[in-house]
């Protein structure tokens, strides 16, 4: 899905913490630990940093995992600059060492748990926070004299979660349509950002600036990362929950029409909108954007082959994350959760939650308006699972198919096959898709009181 889906930045993204016992120690002997080893992963030193570890920690935090995880790192925010602060918490029987470093286009706080023996016994992820650059060139369909913006709460789905969001408005004569942009996986900011790429921010200020009102919030496991353990994730934790919310927040907008309001998912969150338009029951339609109909684990496979086959050749590394994510998928298929591999990255329990999903049902059981985007150019959802939506949705006039063939995961340009390193290289969403979405939201009754 959005942003990949190696070993590594899955762990960051589940939000998997790995830690064993320890004994108190010295704040400051810590400290200078924790900054030794963290620089032995801004040196590229990943087999370094991984024999620093415990028993249980080298047991999955192998030196391919702490490159993965460090590529994902610099990927999002550029190469490392520096160590801003840190902070000791001494709480036995650990000591965490929580280092804030500055990269090129944010900031991220990562957090090492420490033992007695100045051992490794947990690598946590706190923070990931891009950060804007205001002379970066906006998309040329956006008049940003046509809207305004203000913050809001847009979810507080579950008890002491609450989710910031940003409302898009245009300055026209309400009540205005109103559309909910729902992320795809991993741990995303309200911009989905990616690397330089902020697509939704591309999709609120483009709908904007013709006329529909957007919503888009903090996804949960970015601002409560650590809500569950990560087997303990459903799609209603995830996703589901906080686009019902962030849907009534919407509705109760004064400038918003109630009964023209619209899910637009992304990905994991195409996948999602049928069940979140099952549930709410009063939407007036849903725009899908390189979702699938398939199970996920299908996809994760997919996307992990084609990433190691792309350059032409697989390497020992690349081989075993495959046989690692091989034998996790057949776990999940076969539910015999207890032989998926300790090491691939991704939890079997989640995946399996994710793998009976009916999505494919739930779409064919909707009578309101869908939209079905795709890019043809997307690896992570392919053009196969496009024509499977045709098939399985052939026939029903609430159904609307649109394959953007120059278009990538991301519904940005570019030509022939496209990779991860793609998303690194600064762009767009394509014009033709926001003037797609505004044109069918636009052109869509309101939903029945």
């Amino acid at each position: 899905m959005s942003g990949g889906w190696m070993r590594a930045g899955l762990v960051a993204a589940l939000g998997l913490l790995i830690v064993a016992a320890a004994p108190t120690a010295d704040d400051a002997a810590k400290d200078r630990r924790a900054r030794e080893l963290w620089q032995l992963m801004t040196d590229r030193k990943f087999a370094a940093f991984a024999a620093a570890g415990d028993d249980k920690m080298r047991a999955v935090l192998t030196a391919d995992a702490c490159k993965g995880l460090y590529e994902r790192l610099e990927f999002q925010l550029g190469r490392y600059q520096a160590i801003e602060r840190s902070q000791v918490r001494a709480s036995a029987p650990w000591h965490a060492v929580s280092l804030t470093c500055r990269h090129e286009r944010g900031e991220a706080v990562i957090r090492l748990v420490l033992d007695s023996e100045d051992r490794l016994t947990g690598l946590w992820l706190d923070r990931i926070e891009p950060r804007d650059d205001p002379n970066a060139p906006v998309a040329p369909y956006v008049d940003k004299q046509a809207f305004s913006e203000r913050e809001v709460v847009a979810s507080r789905a579950s008890a002491g979660l609450e989710l910031k969001g940003t409302l898009t408005l245009p300055k026209r004569d309400g009540p205005l349509p109103g559309v909910v942009l729902v992320h795809g996986s991993g741990p995303h900011d309200r911009d989905e950002t990616i690397g330089p790429n902020k697509p939704f921010r591309d999709l609120a200020w483009g709908l904007a600036t013709r006329g529909v009102a957007v919503l888009r919030y903090e996804k949960r496991t970015k601002a409560y990362p650590n809500f569950k353990q990560a087997d303990e994730w459903t799609l209603d934790d995830e996703t589901v929950d906080d686009a019902l919310a962030a849907v009534r927040a919407l509705r109760e907008a004064p400038e918003v029409d109630a009964r023209r309001v619209f899910v637009v998912g992304h990905s994991l969150g195409a996948m999602a909108a049928p069940l979140i338009a099952r549930r709410d029951g009063k939407l007036a339609g849903i725009a899908l954007l390189a979702g699938s109909p398939r199970s996920i684990v299908d996809l994760l496979e997919e996307q992990v082959t084609y990433i190691a086959n792309f350059d032409g050749v697989v390497t020992d590394e690349e081989r075993e994350q495959l046989d690692a994510i091989r034998a996790l998928v057949a776990a999940v298929r076969s539910g015999d959760l207890a032989a998926a591999p300790a090491d691939a990255g991704l939890s079997a329990r989640y995946l399996a939650r994710m793998h009976a999903l009916d999505v494919m049902g739930a779409a064919r059981a909707l009578k309101l308006p869908v939209l079905i985007c795709h890019g043809g150019r997307d690896y992570q959802v392919s053009k196969q699972d496009f024509e499977l939506w045709r098939e399985g949705l052939a026939g029903r006039d609430n159904v609307t198919f649109e394959l953007f063939e120059a278009l990538n995961h991301l519904f940005m340009e570019g030509r022939g096959l496209s990779s991860p390193e793609e998303y690194g290289r600064a762009g767009h969403v394509s014009g033709a898709l926001i003037e797609r979405l505004a044109g069918w939201i636009t052109a869509q009754a309101p939903a029945e009181p």
